[in-house]
C-alpha cells in the first residue's frame, strides 16, 4: 500500500468453546476445576504502519472483543455475593477486555556516522476487565493507558539505551483472588490479594555484538 511506505491488516474471527476448564479459587486453601459449558469469542483485528519518512514510522493495533458465555451452570459465585452457586450466562470472562489498543512513533536520526540517535514513543491501552475468577465486580479492574520510552544511540556493534516503562505509573492487576482464609470469617469479612504489574520503571540498557 502507499508504494510501500504503508501497510493495512485486517482480520476478522469467531469461535466456539464447548466444555471449557475453568479453575476458580475456593477463598480457604484450594482451587474448584470446572468447566463452562458453552462460549463465543467474536471480534476484529486491526494493524498497521506508515513510513511519513526516512527517519519516522508510525504503526498502531487496535482489537475489538466479544465474549460471552452462553451456558456456564454452577460457576462458583463472587465472596459478594453468599449464593453456592452462580449461573454466569450472558457474562464475559477474565482477561477479555472489549477495546485494546495501542499506538507507537519510532524516529531514527543520525547523529555522527556511523551511530544513530532512535526514539520510540508507545502507548498501549487496554479497556475494563475481570482479572479475578468469580467475575467479581467490586473488584474489576478499570480501563487504562500505560507509556513506554526509549532512547537508544546505535552503532553496528553495540547499544546504549535508556527504557522508561509505565511513566504515568498507572496501578493496574494481572491477577486477583479472594485472600485465602477469608472465607471462613463470614460474609462482610472477605479480602482479595492481587498481583500488580509494574509501577513506573527506568532503566539503562547496554548491548554489545561481538
Amino acid at each position: 500500500m502507499a508504494g510501500g511506505t504503508a501497510e493495512l491488516n485486517l482480520a476478522l474471527f469467531y469461535s466456539e468453546y464447548d466444555d471449557m476448564q475453568v479453575s476458580v479459587f475456593d477463598g480457604v486453601i484450594g482451587f474448584n476445576v470446572g468447566n463452562a459449558g458453552q462460549s463465543v469469542s467474536q471480534g476484529v483485528e486491526l494493524d498497521g504502519r506508515w513510513r511519513v519518512s526516512e527517519g519516522l514510522t508510525l504503526s498502531g493495533s487496535m482489537a475489538y472483543l466479544d465474549f460471552e458465555f452462553k451456558q456456564y451452570e454452577g460457576a462458583a459465585c463472587p465472596a459478594s455475593n453468599p449464593a453456592s452457586s452462580c449461573d454466569l450466562k450472558g457474562e464475559e470472562n477474565t482477561y477479555t477486555p472489549s477495546l485494546a489498543a495501542s499506538v507507537s512513533a519510532d524516529y531514527v536520526m543520525p547523529v555522527v556516522d556511523g551511530i544513530d540517535l532512535r526514539s520510540t514513543l508507545d502507548l498501549n491501552y487496554s479497556g475494563e476487565q475481570f482479572v479475578e475468577p468469580t467475575m467479581d465486580p467490586l473488584v474489576k479492574q478499570g480501563a487504562a493507558t500505560k507509556v513506554n520510552l526509549r532512547i537508544a544511540l546505535e552503532a553496528e556493534q553495540w547499544t546504549l539505551a535508556l527504557l522508561g516503562k509505565n511513566l504515568t505509573d498507572k496501578d493496574t492487576y494481572n491477577y486477583m483472588l479472594e485472600t485465602p482464609l477469608t472465607g471462613l470469617l463470614g460474609a462482610g469479612a472477605t479480602t482479595y490479594t492481587g498481583y500488580q504489574d509494574a509501577p513506573r520503571t527506568v532503566a539503562l540498557q547496554a548491548n554489545y555484538r561481538f
